[in-house]
């Protein structure tokens, strides 16, 4: 998922989950509440997976 790789890369940056969980919320009035919501539970799932402890930067 690309939403995956973009997690991992804006971590890789330093950004913080909180900040990753921002520009999320940030996104509503542009893409809509059902893509916030989808981004939230790929994010959700990422951060079960190990997030950026594998792959992009690491």
């Amino acid at each position: 998922n690309q939403m995956r790789s973009h997690f991992t890369a804006a971590r890789s940056y330093g950004a913080t989950d909180k900040e990753i969980m921002e520009v999320i919320f940030q996104m509503s009035p542009y893409s809509g509440v059902p893509a916030v919501l989808e981004s939230l539970r790929v994010f959700e799932d990422w951060l079960e997976s190990g997030g950026a402890m594998t792959g992009y930067g690491k």
